[in-house]
């Protein structure tokens, strides 16, 4: 999460989900058949299971769309964070994305935010973009994404780890 954007006649209104940081653009969270994330009580992930360093969420209902099925995995180790996402019902892309305030580098082929590798077993090739906005009080923002897209092939699994260098 970004944070408040600046605060504008847009903020307060229907349009302000337009903005980027109201966005689910703004978040690390796939975007589903050019879907974004909806917003509200009804379009939550639901908690599957949950441990000391896992938990798995049902990300389905968080979309408008339907006949399709999408949950996460995060898994915490020593090295670092992996991801791992269940879709079935996808008709056209889904795009796995992630948000960093730090400029990512695409070294080798992959992304690397500081001292940290974005990798993943399809060996997708990330998409890096600068987007600048603005923050509370007008200041300039900026904030990097990291886009991995995936032609449907309607159903699969795909791991992205964050580890440390």
């Amino acid at each position: 999460d970004i944070g408040v954007g600046e605060y504008t006649k847009q903020y307060f209104s229907e349009g302000r989900y337009e903005l980027f940081p109201c966005s689910s653009l703004s978040h690390s969270v796939p975007i589903v058949d050019g879907q974004l994330q909806e917003r509200g009580k009804l379009h939550c992930g639901e908690i599957l299971h949950q441990e000391e360093k896992s938990i798995t969420i049902d990300l389905t209902k968080a979309y408008k769309k339907t006949g399709f099925k999408l949950q996460a995995e995060y898994l915490v180790d020593q090295e670092g964070v992996t991801v791992r996402y269940e879709y079935e019902g996808i008709q056209e892309k889904i795009t796995f994305r992630f948000v960093s305030f730090i400029e990512p580098k695409i070294v080798d082929g992959q992304a690397v935010i500081a001292d940290m590798v974005l990798a993943n077993d399809l060996k997708l090739a990330p998409k890096i973009a600068k987007k600048d906005y603005a923050k509370y009080l007008g200041e300039p923002g900026v904030a990097y994404t990291v886009d991995y897209e995936l032609v449907a092939t309607s159903e699969g699994d795909v791991n992205f780890s964050f580890k440390f260098q």
